[in-house]
């Protein structure tokens, strides 16, 4: 009876003279939004590079700029995570596109070896207007672009020979910089964990500059809300995590995995447990990190639901 019916149909079509319409074409596909590299960004974007560079013996920096800058597609993101090694916390920051807006999420755990009392967490969330962060935006733009190269660090005193100078620092810390399309998909990502060096600055600097403006954008807005703790897992920490939990173990800082861990505890819902799960599979954890996993894992109702806690250290 169905091809009866196509049937007819046809037939009446042929009767009244109409044509059956003909096959469409698919719709073109759009080029690819492509951005065109800014003199004026690159500008700053080195000067911001060379304050923040430190010369080890007579070395300099070069700085140059290749292909075309980050492309940000309506409804993009930025997450930050920030952490020091003497510092006992970590920081976990979102950016999101909403039209002309931008919406911030920043969210503090702070260990108790720096308290008297119960170890706080905090939550707080703004707006503030796009072209507010519009120095922001130029950063991020460039960082798919940077290329960094230093001169004049060794110095020949004969045949296969040289000399040298360079610094290291005990101020350990952690960075990532993570820039996301709408759908959540990774645009850009770079991470550091570690010490600040002479042989280490050039895997560091490009983000430190994005972030530091980041901070300096931050540092100028007033009107925070303060979100209550019985909201805090609403938050983005869990998504956060998640995406990040390939590259805490790889680095050789073990604290940061550490400390996120403790973050879950307050900011953390169970949405998490996959990516727990796939952490204590997959890589050899640090003993302490592995018991806080599997607390994690044994009782979510605990420790991932309710209030803010505090996972013990031991």
């Amino acid at each position: 009876m169905p091809r009866t019916r196509t049937l007819t149909a046809a037939v009446v079509l042929l009767a009244v003279g109409c044509r059956a319409p003909a096959p469409t074409s698919p719709l073109p596909v759009a080029p690819a939004p492509v951005a065109e590299p800014s003199p004026a960004a690159q500008t700053a974007f080195e000067r911001a590079l060379q304050e923040r560079y430190r010369p080890a013996g007579a070395s300099r920096l070069e700085v140059s700029f290749a292909g075309a800058p980050l492309v940000l597609p309506a409804g993009w993101a930025l997450e930050v995570q920030r952490s020091s090694g003497h510092g006992g916390g970590v920081t976990f920051q979102r950016w999101e596109a909403r039209g002309d807006e931008l919406w911030v999420e920043d969210v503090e755990w702070v260990g108790p070896a720096l308290l008297d009392d119960d170890p706080p967490a905090q939550m707080r969330r703004a707006r503030l207007g796009m072209k507010k962060a519009e120095p922001l935006l130029a950063c991020l733009r460039q960082l798919p672009t940077v290329e960094l190269r230093e001169t004049g660090r060794f110095v020949a005193t004969g045949p296969g020979t040289g000399k040298g100078s360079g610094w290291l620092s005990s101020d350990d810390f952690f960075l990532l910089l993570r820039v996301l399309d709408s759908d959540g998909a990774v645009l850009f990502e770079r991470s550091f964990a570690g010490y600040p060096s002479s042989t280490k600055q050039l895997a560091y600097l490009p983000q430190v500059v994005a972030i530091d403006e980041a901070q300096r954008v931050l540092a100028g807005l007033e009107a925070w809300s303060e979100v209550p703790p019985h909201a805090f897992r609403s938050g983005h920490v869990t998504a956060s995590f998640a995406r990040s939990r390939r590259a805490w173990p790889s680095e050789r800082c073990t604290w940061v995995l550490d400390r996120a861990l403790n973050a879950l505890a307050s900011f953390g819902h169970p949405g998490v447990l996959s990516s727990l799960e796939a952490l204590r599979a997959e890589v050899a954890l640090a003993p302490r990190a592995a018991r806080k996993v599997d607390a994690l894992l044994d009782a979510p109702e605990l420790w991932l639901t309710g209030l803010p806690k505090h996972l013990p250290d031991e």
